[in-house]
């Protein structure tokens, strides 16, 4: 005969055994609920085409890096022929001060003859 304790021990482990059926069931049909929002979200798809964008702004960027860089050199070569250009202004400038300054030097003198 089956003794009064080993058969409390089968009633729990049948409850236990029924406990964890139902909670395997439960589990099974959530995964079965979320397959197809998994497989429609497409993780592995979003981050391929997330990559490619990264990449593409980043050829992008090299671009503009590139572009920016030649602006930068003809910038600097015309601001190099202004300044040239500047300094002969004003070297001409000084040339002419020192004209008009002999020249007003010389109309004293003749100035001075005359009186």
């Amino acid at each position: 005969m089956v003794s009064e304790k080993t058969l409390e021990s089968m009633i729990t482990l049948k409850e236990a055994v029924a406990s964890t059926t139902k909670g395997v069931e439960e589990k099974e049909n959530l995964a079965r609920k979320l397959e197809p929002e998994i497989i429609q979200w497409d993780p592995l798809g979003k981050l391929g085409r997330r990559d490619e964008e990264l990449d593409h702004i980043e050829s992008e960027l090299f671009i503009y890096e590139d572009l920016i860089t030649f602006e930068e050199s003809f910038c600097e070569q015309e601001n190099d022929k202004l300044d040239d250009q500047l300094s002969k202004l004003d070297q001409r400038d000084e040339k002419n001060q020192a004209r008009i300054l002999n020249l007003g030097q010389q109309l004293q003198l003749l100035k001075e003859d005359l009186d």
